[in-house]
Formats: C-alpha cells, sequence, structure tokens
C-alpha cells in the first residue's frame, strides 16, 4: 500500500523516480542521470541502516552547488514527506557529505531512500548521532539559497 501511494504521489508531483526538482531564482528539473561524470565520486562504506557495506555514487554538495547554485551560501533539501535538511556554506564545503543517487551501481528509487540521499562518506559508528542528522533520504528537491 505504501508503494502505491509513493507511486501515485510521484506521478502527481510530476517527479520523475530519478530526477530531483531544482530552485535557484527559478525551478528546473535534473535527470540525475546527467549529473556530469567527471564530478561523481564512488565509496564504500557501513550503512548502519541495512547493516552491511554498501557502495555508492553520488556527488560532493561543494560540487552539486558550484555546478547548479553558484552562488548559493545555503542548500535546503526537502524530502518526499516534506522534512527538510538545511546545509550552511561551512557544510557545502565539507567534501565528506555526498548527495547519493545510486547504490551498487543502481539509481536509487523511492523504494531504497532515493531518487537521492545524503550520506557522509566518512561515517563512523562512534560518531552515529552527529552524522546521522543529516542523512535525509527520498530527496525530491533542492533549494539554493
Amino acid at each position: 500500500m505504501k508503494k502505491i501511494l509513493l507511486i501515485l504521489f510521484l506521478t502527481l508531483t510530476s517527479i520523475n523516480a530519478n530526477e530531483l526538482s531544482l530552485i535557484n531564482g527559478k525551478q528546473e528539473i535534473l535527470k540525475l542521470q546527467d549529473i556530469k561524470k567527471d564530478k561523481i565520486v564512488s565509496f564504500k562504506i557501513f550503512e548502519p541502516y541495512k547493516k552491511e557495506f554498501l557502495t555508492f555514487q553520488g556527488i560532493t554538495l561543494k560540487d552539486f552547488t558550484q555546478s547548479y547554485g553558484k552562488k548559493a551560501n545555503k542548500l535546503l533539501l526537502t524530502a518526499l514527506d516534506d522534512y527538510k535538511i538545511e546545509f550552511t556554506k561551512k557544510q557545502i564545503e565539507n567534501k565528506n557529505i555526498i548527495l547519493v543517487f545510486k547504490e551498487n551501481n543502481k539509481l536509487l528509487t523511492p523504494d531504497i531512500k532515493g531518487p537521492a540521499r545524503i550520506i557522509y562518506r566518512n561515517y563512523k559508528k562512534d560518531k552515529h548521532a552527529i552524522y546521522l542528522t543529516k542523512w535525509i533520504w527520498m530527496i525530491i528537491e533542492a533549494e539554493f539559497r
């Protein structure tokens, strides 16, 4: 039932399962597979929710902001359930905060926390509370401020 509602919501909001709505003065749609290949990073970490090591692909917040929100000092990410997380300029500059859109070489879909999510590639279990507060998933919108 949840999956049906999720698909219906994505259809009604016109956001495809592999797209993000970008707001930077105007709204546009970014197809995640169109992110520049030279900006994509790949890394393997322990995923604390699945409790296993997984390989992720994505783009650093710094490269994402430089490519799509050049003058932004903040980045507001919104999830499918309207949960919002804001990243400051200092956090955007952190090369370990990654906007992930692939898991084990497959594009993320809403049933596996897609179309995009945030992961800290320097995740350490002993800093669980610090890192996971910003691990937003099911991201459908990025607003550059």
